[in-house]
């Protein structure tokens, strides 16, 4: 592999690796809190994250992971 190749390969590893991370960190130490807005079967959490009924999370309103 060239260096460049290389580069982007550890980008993408660590990229991967830090998503992951966030999403079992924050399933760890953030509990969903009470939600007032009429949102039925929505989960809210105080970091600003958002999960629909249909399994789609949002962060501070933008859809940042569709469920399959």
């Amino acid at each position: 592999m060239k260096q460049g190749e290389l580069i982007m390969l550890g980008l993408t590893l660590a990229a991967v690796g830090g998503a992951a991370w966030w999403f079992f960190w924050r399933d760890s130490t953030d509990k969903p809190v009470e939600i007032e807005t009429g949102k039925k079967g929505w989960q809210v959490f105080s970091d600003g994250t958002e999960i629909d009924p249909k399994g789609n999370y949002y962060l501070n309103g933008k859809l940042i992971w569709s469920a399959p």
